[in-house]
């Protein structure tokens, strides 16, 4: 059984500031143009974003899976990625460079950002039909809308289970477009926010929406998360993490561990709680690539978290 993860690739170029953003912007040249310089004191570059981030947590403990999207030949993989993803169906662009992000970063995590989709342009050019894998459960990440359609109609015809996770697509779709989704999606994965305004596109009450997939995963930021189909609504606890170092990749392992355990067939209750855990993991690592898992410690904290026994 492998998994298919459709999902973004792309480099983030961090430049980090030492001041308050807010307090560097003069109130009163908000009417006019803005024409103003900041000095970094710290760069990184990261590859990262949605599809590698679930891919490089599938992996952590040996998850077969498969990672699809558009790059040009200056992307670099980290060496564990390239030895634990499966890579062979990523597009490669002879013209547009990779997706980049631009941020600038101060020390009160307030940010500004500018991204270039560049090879992620050619991401309706990938073809799916020709993976020779068997592949069970798949999720469909933010790319290019009509892509994201592409990819759910194959996946349905060829009986996959299908998760759909919308993002910041969403406010791009239409009603009638939220139907197609309805129809051949098994899961949605949304935040609160998401969730509100797939109702408000769709013109759907709460209930309505529980019974258009198998399940309903939404979370509510650092608070908790749902699980919800139209008989029942499991919540799960967010798993408080003592030293925040970073949040930014954290929703990515919450989603990998959620889709690995499902395909597994342990309960969502406990794949929820398994991916809680791992995301607690990432958010007190640097960056989103750092965190490792011992299997013997992770059995042992979710022993302390929840009280019930995991075997991995």
């Amino acid at each position: 059984m492998k998994l298919l993860i459709i999902g973004s690739i792309a480099y983030d170029n961090i430049l980090h500031y030492a001041w308050n953003l807010k307090e560097s912007i003069e109130k009163e040249t908000l009417n006019n143009k803005i024409n103003m310089s900041v000095r970094s004191s710290e760069y990184s570059k990261q590859s990262w974003w949605t599809g590698l981030n679930i891919a490089y947590n599938l992996s952590l403990l040996n998850t077969e899976n498969i990672l699809l999207w558009a790059i040009w030949k200056d992307f670099k993989f980290t060496k564990f990625v390239q030895e634990r993803v499966n890579l062979s169906y990523i597009y490669t662009s002879d013209l547009l460079p990779s997706s980049n992000s631009f941020i600038t970063l101060d020390s009160y995590w307030n940010q500004l950002s500018v991204f270039s989709p560049w090879a992620m342009l050619k991401s309706d050019h990938i073809r799916i039909d020709n993976i020779s894998e068997n592949i069970s459960y798949a999720i469909i990440s933010p790319t290019a809308k009509e892509a994201m359609f592409n990819y759910l109609k194959w996946l349905k015809q060829e009986g996959v289970k299908i998760f759909f996770d919308p993002g910041q697509q969403l406010s791009t779709m239409t009603k009638q477009e939220l139907k197609i989704v309805r129809d051949e999606a098994h899961y949605l994965i949304v935040n609160e926010h998401e969730f509100s305004l797939f109702k408000k596109i769709s013109r759907l009450s709460d209930k309505e929406v529980y019974s258009s997939f198998d399940k309903v995963i939404v979370t509510y930021w650092e608070k908790w998360s749902k699980i919800i189909s139209s008989d029942s609504i499991i919540d799960i606890p967010a798993v408080i993490s003592e030293d925040v170092l970073d949040p930014t990749g954290v929703w990515e392992a919450y989603r990998a561990w959620l889709i690995k355990w499902i395909s597994s067939w342990l309960s969502w209750e406990t794949s929820w709680k398994i991916g809680s855990l791992l995301a607690s993991f990432c958010i007190e690592s640097n960056w989103w690539q750092n965190h490792f898992i011992d299997t013997k410690q992770f059995q042992n904290m979710f022993m302390q978290e929840f009280w019930e026994e995991i075997i991995l």
